[in-house]
């Protein structure tokens, strides 16, 4: 999301994510009008308009909204049991309040944003869009970002967790309430060096740690251009 809107940042049609730069980013506004076409190398993309623009336009909070289609989150939003709380990314989540949105086909119907905004409501910024996909959203990039790693981490482990019990969840090992209470106490973050009063942001470690991987794959001069 950009001052002087409200207009936000989004990856034009065509494009492979990995092909995305800087300057090939779409300037919208909530009516869907191209503002700014960047380097004109596709048009808007309806479907990713309407789940961008749908947390965009209401919640004033959250600047930066990421939705993905991997593989296991997918899956994940696919079954009716949705996200488990058998691990530690899908505890972390939990303080995040998921919500979850009912399937409606392909998102090309406007319509949908504010059913999509209602779905997440005016606090929680972590959304499954099911049979879908889901949605995170931030104050930040890392923010966003990091909710989302959670979410596909969580998803990667529940997956492969229930392929390996033939999808039986009797089989599998969820903590009751009194465990998950306690298990999410645990994640507080806690610096155990000398100086007990450093700090330490744990979306920023995960976005920074991800834009040096990404800067060494392809090279910044090819991301931020």
């Amino acid at each position: 999301k950009l001052k002087g809107g409200p207009h936000f940042l989004i990856n034009p049609f065509g494009l492979r994510f990995d092909e995305v730069t800087a300057s090939s980013l779409l300037k919208v506004d909530i009516d869907a009008n191209i503002v700014d076409s960047g380097t004109n190398v596709g048009p808007l993309f309806k479907q990713g308009f309407v789940v961008h623009s749908s947390v965009h336009a209401v919640r004033k909070d959250c600047h930066i909204v990421w939705h993905n289609h991997h593989f296991d989150t997918t899956a994940c939003a696919i079954t009716k049991f949705g996200l488990l709380p058998i691990s530690q990314e899908a505890i972390a989540l939990l303080r995040q309040d998921v919500k979850y949105h009912p399937f409606e086909g392909s998102a090309t119907d406007l319509n949908e944003r504010e059913r999509i905004a209602k779905s997440l409501g005016p606090t929680s910024k972590v959304l499954i869009l099911l049979n879908h996909g889901p949605v995170t959203a931030g104050e930040t990039v890392e923010e966003a970002f990091f909710y989302m790693y959670l979410v596909t981490l969580a998803s990667t482990w529940q997956a492969r967790a229930l392929a390996a019990v033939g999808g039986d969840l009797s089989k599998m090992n969820i903590p009751d309430d009194e465990l998950l209470k306690a298990a999410s106490e645990r994640l507080k973050f806690e610096d155990l060096g000398k100086d007990s009063s450093a700090t330490y942001n744990e979306a920023e470690a995960a976005w920074n740690g991800i834009a040096r991987l990404m800067e060494s794959k392809f090279g910044a001069e090819n991301i931020y251009c």
